[in-house]
This record gives C-alpha cells, structure tokens and sequence, in this order.
C-alpha cells in the first residue's frame, strides 16, 4: 500500500498497455484495421476499453498474489488489528517561536476505525479503481506518438518523473493536481498521504484528479487519432 500504487503498479500499468495504438502504427496493421467498417471513434474505444480491463487484471492479480504470500508467511494475525480511515489534516500558517511556520491541524470528525484486514480489502479495490487511471496514461502516451519505443519511453518518463516532482514538491498545494500522487488511493482513504507529503488531500480529491486527467487524457487522444493521418 505504500510503494506499490506510486510506484510499482504504475509502471508496470503504462508498460502493459504503451504499445496498444503506437505497436499497430510501428508494425503498419493499423492500415488493415482502419478498413474496416467500423470507425476511428470505436475503434478506439475498443482498444481504450481493453487497455484499462487489462491494467485493471493485472493489478488485481498481483494483489491476489500478494495476499496468498502474506497469508502464508505471516497468518492473519494482524487482520484484526485497528486501521483509522478518513482522517483530514489541514495544514495553516501560525506564529511559532518568533516565525510564521506551516503547521498540521487535524481533523478527526469523519474518521472511521476500520479492521487491517477491512483496510486491505478496501485499499486493493481502491487501487484497481486507479488503475483506470494508470491504463488511461499509457494509452495516451501510445496514441499521442507513432512508435511504441518512444510511446514507452514516453510514458515511463511521466511515471518517473511524476515521483521525483512528488519527493521534492513537499507541502506545495500543486502537487495535489500530480496525477501521480493520486494514484495511491489507499493512503488517501487513511489519511496519511497528506501526512507524508505535507499537503491536504482526501479520498474525494484523489478521485476526482484521477477522473479529470482521465477524461482529459482520452479527449485528446480521440481527437489526435480522429483527424491524424496514420495510413500514411
């Protein structure tokens, strides 16, 4: 829950999926494709719709894995123990000490005391539920360039560089647009990536950057594809 949705997943997401329109493009069966029927428009959809099923597998089968591992080195001795979900911290300017510091205020009025094991289920549902997100960045990445080398280049850079703007951008409220921290729903939900990262962020504003980047991601990449000229 603390590396995987920042860092793991989301590269081996954007791999899976880089090369879906820009592998067609490099290796020309785009061409035999566009002659059918069908048009550009659910065309791709249809591979959208296959990319973001796919991310969303994976993930779920690495979680499933994980878990039969853990299960198996460790029991469920600690599925009982308390997890506190919802926890809000606001972060304000007070006089400390002579100086204007940046201080945590934190608010516990919607917070929920959930079992380990309850936070498990969730983080993990919640963490196939940004893989749509995840998927929609590689797919972008492959219908914004012609090769799938640069497409994965492309898109491996995004995912890297997102994490190194996330360890120096600490406590700066633009980082809460980062699609890359977003990713790591889980922590959102407990309330401890506003607590790592010095920022205040929800579970709410996490989905709702994921969803924006999403729509904004495929609108583009719709429009590129409808009016590109790949039969050249």
């Amino acid at each position: 829950m603390q590396i995987g949705p920042q860092v793991f997943l989301p590269l081996l997401s954007v791999l899976l999926v880089t090369d879906i329109v820009s592998g067609e493009q490099t290796g020309g069966t785009i061409k035999l494709l566009l002659t059918r029927p069908v048009s550009r428009g659910k065309i791709l959809f249809g591979k959208y719709v296959t990319a973001v099923t796919a991310t969303s597998f994976v993930n779920a089968l690495f979680f499933a894995v994980l878990t039969g591992v853990c299960l198996l080195l460790f029991g469920s001795k600690f599925s009982m123990e308390p997890v506190a979900v919802g926890v809000k911290t606001d972060y304000v300017e007070k006089m400390l000490n002579g100086t204007v510091q940046t201080a945590p205020v934190i608010d516990v009025t919607n917070v929920s005391v959930i079992s380990m094991q309850e936070f498990a289920i969730g983080g993990m549902l919640l963490t196939i539920l940004a893989s749509i997100a995840m998927g929609t960045l590689g797919f972008f990445c492959s219908v914004l360039v012609r090769s799938a080398a640069v497409s994965t280049g492309l898109s491996m850079g995004v995912v890297i560089i997102g994490i190194v703007l996330m360890n120096v951008g600490r406590g700066n409220e633009w980082m809460k647009g980062l699609i890359t921290i977003c990713f790591n729903l889980p922590l959102a939900w407990s309330g401890e990536l506003s607590r790592q990262f010095g920022i205040s962020v929800t579970l709410f504003q996490s989905l709702l950057v994921l969803f924006t980047w999403s729509v904004v991601m495929y609108g583009i990449g719709h429009l590129l594809f409808r009016r590109r000229d790949v039969l050249a």
